[in-house]
């Protein structure tokens, strides 16, 4: 059984397209997928909890769905992603790495489940572009919440997850 997709295992793999993982992962190792460019789906499956540094760094993915069991998300692990456009993180992330979606100017939808706003531990400027032109979505019981923090609240656009279901 395989548990873990190892450092660099697909590192630089430039014909990659979509991956479909299943079994017992729990973990997503660094630079894993990094500068697949071409690969533009992946499933992440319910049972991984770790998705390390630079795991998707420079790839082609542009929609990602993290799981309810994934309890941490290494630093860069999604940045340059220029293809991504929508994110949706669950509750069971209460801190964001830093550099997590650096230059990252296409991504368009960040949808957190959490009703507590996740610490952020990166520097502002690396969400910069993301405050002026990517709608957040939250729970509508957190909204104020949200927009009262300071990292969260520099968003333009706060909207509620149940708004995103509708249109």
């Amino acid at each position: 059984m395989i548990d873990i997709i190892s450092n660099h295992l697909f590192h630089n793999c430039e014909n990659l397209h979509t991956v479909l993982l299943s079994g017992p992962i729990k973990t997503i190792g660094d630079f894993s997928f990094y500068g697949c460019k071409r690969l533009n789906k992946i499933n992440i499956p319910l049972g991984v909890q770790i998705i390390g540094r630079n795991a998707f760094m420079a790839s082609g993915i542009n929609v990602i769905s993290i799981p309810e069991t994934v309890h941490f998300i290494g630093r860069d692990a999604f940045s340059d992603c220029v293809y991504l456009k929508e994110v949706d993180i669950p509750n069971s992330i209460s801190t964001l790495s830093s550099n997590i979606f650096l230059n990252d100017n296409n991504l368009k939808t960040i949808q957190i489940t959490s009703i507590h706003p996740p610490y952020v531990d990166s520097d502002e400027a690396d969400f910069e572009t993301l405050f002026y032109v990517c709608t957040l979505y939250v729970p509508q019981e957190s909204i104020e919440l949200y927009k009262n923090t300071s990292f969260w609240g520099r968003f333009r656009k706060i909207e509620s997850i149940q708004s995103k279901d509708i249109q």
